[in-house]
């Protein structure tokens, strides 16, 4: 586990052991001649290039490794553009007054002297300052669809068209989920009502509001009572309660679970993803401050393992149920990262020749899993592995029960079929796609279904963006 002060300048979500070479920042504008006058320029981007030494600390027990894992961070994040479009948040302990939000564009990554004998790189990257905390401010792109109408697909893949859910009745609007700690809310410049959601560590996890589709950009400053340091204000507001994927080099079931260990995972060894996993053959995790899935394995008994997190003993994430993901005893799978930034993770994973997927957003109780048939002629599966009691409270709404925990699924269309004997939804010709809604004791009932049913009716996707203050 690396200590933060050993590597002061942080950038987005990488953090770095110092800067590289002479810092410049352009300033005004250009001015160009015309006969004998001068006049400004065309206005254009302020370029603020940027050199940072990627390799470990020489404080880490090894630094070596530590290089190694900071040039894949590297490498994941440049390549996703969909992160990259929001900006990336620069700062430096030394020079506080230089934080500034980038926009970054290509990266070259090259030999530092030592190379791969020592884990030793230069990251030069064409950047361009976009604005200091004081000029911008951070916001979302809100994008709202109604799964339940025609040519609003269902799942990430777009094979699922349904009308079923058209007749749920849903109390609320859909809504959306945006970081904890944060206020001025505003929506085109207009007040916008918000709400805060449940706290974990004295914070709330998210902030909550009805929305419409003709929302468009929303923005806010962040809670200078819960956030006083203005260094530290406009990073760590979005990091609590945002979504992350964890590369775990061990088994499961050779972690030991702390509440240290779940709170920051990199104590269990865990390697945080950026982008592109560099092995298909990993295992993952992925988890938003509320919810967490743990990758098992491909064995009868293995699958993903869905937890809540719970403030008991310190705070913990507390096992809920295990859903089996395809079965191969070989332990042979394949996982892909479809889509992967602070708001949403899209994890695809590969089983005996179907495919699943894991759906995670910010503010989310319960993943949302989508399973795809092997091929014509063949059902598609999502199978629990524990026993449990199921109550169907409604069409398409199921509850869930094991061992003090329960659960609420939403199902997308009438035809999925449960099996009694081997606890599965099946379905031919078509994906099982569920939502699910990881609750704590007391057992819950057909009153909280509604909030099962906004998730699985509702696509609410969010961009982060910068906006003028």
């Amino acid at each position: 586990m690396s200590d933060p002060t050993w590597y002061p300048v942080r950038f987005g979500p990488l953090r770095f052991a110092s800067l590289v070479g002479p810092e410049t920042e352009s300033l005004g504008d250009k001015l160009e001649a015309v006969g004998s006058a001068l006049v400004p320029g065309e206005r254009g981007a302020t370029s603020r290039p940027l050199t940072l030494p990627v390799r470990g600390s020489l404080r880490e027990v090894d630094d070596r490794a530590a290089g190694l894992r900071l040039r894949r961070q590297v490498r994941a994040l440049l390549g996703n553009r969909t992160w990259l479009s929001g900006g990336l948040y620069l700062e430096t302990g030394a020079d506080p007054e230089s934080r500034c939000w980038l926009a970054v564009g290509s990266g070259e990554l090259a030999g530092n002297g030592r190379g791969i004998t020592f884990a030793d790189w230069r990251l030069e990257l064409e950047a361009y300052r976009v604005g200091s905390p004081a000029e911008v401010c951070r916001g979302r792109r809100i994008v709202i669809a109604d799964r339940a109408q025609p040519g609003v697909a269902s799942d990430t893949r777009r094979t699922l068209y349904t009308t079923d859910r058209a007749g749920w009745d849903i109390d609320d609007a859909p809504r959306a989920y945006l970081p904890g700690s944060i206020s001025t809310v505003r929506q085109l410049n207009e007040p916008w009502t918000h709400y805060a959601g449940p706290s974990v560590d004295g914070r709330p996890l998210w902030t909550e509001g009805a929305e419409d589709a003709t929302a468009g950009g929303v923005s806010w400053s962040p809670d200078r009572s819960a956030l006083p340091s203005p260094v530290e204000r406009e990073p760590r507001v979005e990091e609590h309660g945002e979504v992350r994927a964890w590369w775990m080099p061990t088994p499961w079931s050779d972690v030991v679970p702390t509440a240290v260990g779940d709170r920051d995972p990199t104590v269990y060894g865990w390697e945080r993803l950026l982008g592109a996993a560099h092995d298909p053959g990993i295992r993952v995790a992925i988890d938003n401050g509320w919810c967490r899935l743990v990758w098992i394995g491909t064995g009868y008994n293995d699958g993903v393992q869905l937890e809540r997190w719970d403030d008991a003993d310190g705070g913990r994430y507390v096992p809920v149920i295990r859903l089996e993901l395809g079965a191969d005893p070989t332990g042979h799978s394949d996982m892909q990262v479809i889509e992967l930034t602070p708001e949403r993770a899209v994890i695809a994973r590969y089983v005996g020749g179907a495919e699943y997927r894991m759906i995670l957003q910010r503010g989310w109780p319960g993943p949302r899993i989508e399973a795809y048939p092997r091929g014509t002629g063949i059902a598609a599966r999502l199978a629990v592995l524990d026993a449990i009691t199921r109550t169907n409270l409604e069409p398409g709404v199921d509850r869930i029960e094991l061992g003090g925990e329960a659960a609420l699924v939403a199902l997308a269309t009438d035809d999925v079929d449960w099996g009694i004997s081997w606890n599965t939804w099946s379905v031919f010709g078509q994906p099982v796609v569920a939502q699910f809604d990881l609750h704590p004791p007391p057992v819950i009932g057909p009153a909280d279904a509604d909030d099962v049913k906004r998730l699985a009716r509702w696509d609410v996707q969010q961009q982060p963006i910068l906006m003028t203050r």
